[in-house]
């Protein structure tokens, strides 16, 4: 697989911020308690956010988040999920745990 492009980093680390914006809405949507209505309220959270990933060119959740570990593991010098599982050591496993998810 080859190496994402930097245009292309640039769409993931946008896609990035539509969810570190959604989960900063999403958090303040509990500060007073669970409240009567919060599913309504949190439905144009998530639409905002899906929004965003369809102009960067992502058609679900799961194609932004696949392609955004790609990006990390490709961080850490690897070319590919399957070289990922084949060849990380438990540090490398490590370092992708502490990156953004």
């Amino acid at each position: 697989m080859p190496l994402i492009e930097p245009v292309e980093q640039n769409k993931i680390l946008a896609g990035r911020k539509a969810v570190d914006d959604y989960r900063a809405s999403h958090s303040m949507l509990y500060i007073g308690g669970y409240y009567k209505g919060v599913s309504e309220d949190h439905t144009p959270l998530l639409n905002v956010m899906l929004e965003e990933f369809k102009k960067q060119g992502f058609n679900s959740i799961q194609e932004f988040f696949d392609a955004s570990e790609l990006l990390n593991i490709q961080g850490i010098g690897f070319t590919s999920k399957e070289d990922f599982g084949a060849k990380a050591t438990l540090a490398d496993r490590g370092t992708l745990y502490g990156m953004w998810q």
